[in-house]
């Protein structure tokens, strides 16, 4: 489980995000599928490796994973800008009804910071 209360440094959540999805965007179309021990962007071409994108030394699980990385991973930057999205949202609620009435909403529990705090130390643990 993640320690969302540690003094270590964390990073800007929606910076890490954006470095994450750049990344991506820099990569070879996807999505990519396996050929055996080879990852491929289609079209593929049995006599054409101008669409290789990488080669595992054997059939495997990993190649199976690096295949999928290139459609998951900018779906997971996707859901998790979401949650920091929903996270401001919270958070200007909390505000606007502090401002009005001068005390935050009357339920006990305010999401936005843990939100926030979770997908920092996850990213956080990432960069390391």
């Amino acid at each position: 489980m993640t320690n969302t209360t540690s003094n270590e440094a964390q990073v800007d959540p929606r910076a890490a995000l954006a470095a994450i999805q750049q990344r991506a965007n820099a990569a070879t179309d996807g999505p990519w599928l396996t050929e055996g021990a080879h990852i491929v962007h289609p079209p593929w071409a049995a006599d054409d490796d101008t669409y290789w994108v990488a080669e595992t030394y054997e059939e495997s699980s990993t190649t199976q994973f690096i295949a999928a990385s290139r459609t998951d991973v900018p779906r997971l930057v996707a859901a998790l800008t979401a949650a920091l999205d929903l996270a401001d949202e919270y958070e200007r609620d909390d505000t606007e009804h502090l401002d009005r009435f001068g005390q935050h909403h009357p339920v006990a529990y305010h999401p936005h910071p843990r939100i926030r705090a979770v997908i920092a130390a996850a990213l956080t643990e990432e960069e390391s």
